[in-house]
């Protein structure tokens, strides 16, 4: 797993709120450095939960035995200033994940 500098692990930390699909790439740095490719969206209405699981290759062609590094992003709350646009999800972070 390299060392990355706080500026990146912001740039990474940032990766949690854009709309990533499985088998896309992930990079920081302006393309240049790759952190791996999604593997899977977790999405769960139910619960609220959103994550990425990004794996050190491509799993298209990647085994599951092949892998050697695991990143899970985990999206945080939305917040309650979107509640105009995002509703459902304001909804789901705040009030029914409080119960």
């Amino acid at each position: 797993m390299p060392n990355f500098t706080d500026e990146q692990r912001v740039e990474i930390a940032e990766r949690e709120y854009k709309d990533l699909k499985v088998n896309t790439k992930v990079t920081i740095d302006d393309g240049k450095t790759t952190i791996g490719y999604v593997s899977k969206v977790v999405n769960d209405k139910k619960t609220g939960e959103q994550a990425f699981i990004i794996t050190d290759g491509n799993p298209k062609i990647q085994k599951p035995s092949e892998v050697n590094n695991v990143t899970v992003l985990y999206q945080g709350s939305t917040s309650p200033e979107k509640i105009g646009s995002q509703a459902g999800e304001v909804k789901r972070d705040w009030r029914d994940n409080n119960r």
